[in-house]
């Protein structure tokens, strides 16, 4: 939510008036949904019914990955991990992950990832 909500006063900051669905209010705008009038959706998405796999972003951002809806993956954490790789190669070839380093699974699925990406965190091998 937190990020989401970044992303999404970042982009209505900067005059591009994004539609956007968020799990929380943004404070900013009062709501937690908003239909804009530009071509930006910003969606928060998560893992918790793997619905999110139905998306087929521009632009991805995985923050973390942990043993949160195990109910949904069988109590099974690799295969929810295959779904973050899948929901990722949902993303066109063009498209981008934007992954944070510092979450120890992010950094165990990144090899399986077949798709341009960049990495955000406080590890030194972070790009940004």
């Amino acid at each position: 939510t937190t990020t989401t909500s970044l992303i999404a006063s970042v982009f209505a900051a900067g005059g591009l008036d994004p539609t956007f669905v968020i799990g929380g209010r943004l404070n900013a705008a009062g709501t937690n949904a908003q239909l804009g009038t530009s071509r930006y959706l910003i969606a928060e998405a998560d893992e918790s019914d793997a619905s999110f796999l139905h998306l087929q972003p521009l632009v991805a951002v995985v923050t973390n990955i942990d043993e949160d809806h195990m109910a949904t993956y069988d109590g099974d954490f690799n295969k929810l991990k295959k779904t973050f790789v899948d929901f990722l190669h949902n993303l066109p070839f063009y498209g981008l992950a934007v992954v944070c380093l510092d979450d120890p699974v992010v950094r165990e699925i990144l090899p399986q990832v077949k798709r341009p990406t960049v990495t955000y965190g406080f590890s030194e091998d972070a790009d940004v």
